[in-house]
Parts: structure tokens; sequence; C-alpha cells
């Protein structure tokens, strides 16, 4: 499996767990990376949930001390390449 899969606004996908989980990947970033600041990148593709389900996330990530680099409407590699390049 390579993601989360549920209807928006249903099951896994509410806006309840997305906070969550926005929460859980900040947490797991901090302990990960032994770093109090953490930068994240996202990206999205083109369907229309996207920027819900971004939101809803980010509700969680910024409590935290969290730098959100949003790129928008990007395919994987340009973000891992995105990723390789960016300066410590």
């Amino acid at each position: 499996n390579d993601g989360i899969r549920d209807r928006t606004g249903k099951g896994l996908l509410t806006h309840n767990n997305l906070h969550i989980l926005g929460k859980a990947l900040a947490q797991w970033g901090q302990q990960k990376y032994n770093k109090h600041e953490l930068s994240i990148l996202i990206i999205y593709d083109t369907r229309s949930s996207c920027m819900w389900i971004k939101s809803c996330l980010e509700s969680g990530l910024l409590l935290y001390p969290i730098t959100l680099y949003d790129a928008h409407i990007l395919p994987t590699p340009a973000a891992l390449a995105l990723i390789h390049h960016a300066p410590d």
C-alpha cells in the first residue's frame, strides 16, 4: 500500500483524523531527526479534495515549530529533486 485511501470526509479521511495525522507526523519528524524545528515540503495532485486534505494536515502540523513549503501541484520525481537540492 502506498498511502491512505478513503472517501474525502469519511473513514480515515475526516478532518479530525487528518489533524491527528499532521500532529503525529510533526512529532515523528522531531524525534526521528532530533530537531525541534522542521521543514516539510507539501505537494499534491489535481484532485478537488487536495486543498481540503492539505488544510486538515496543516492544522495538526502547525501546532509545532514547522516551516511548510507548499510546492503546489507537482509530480513526485520533481519533489525529490527539490529535496535533494535543498540547502541543509
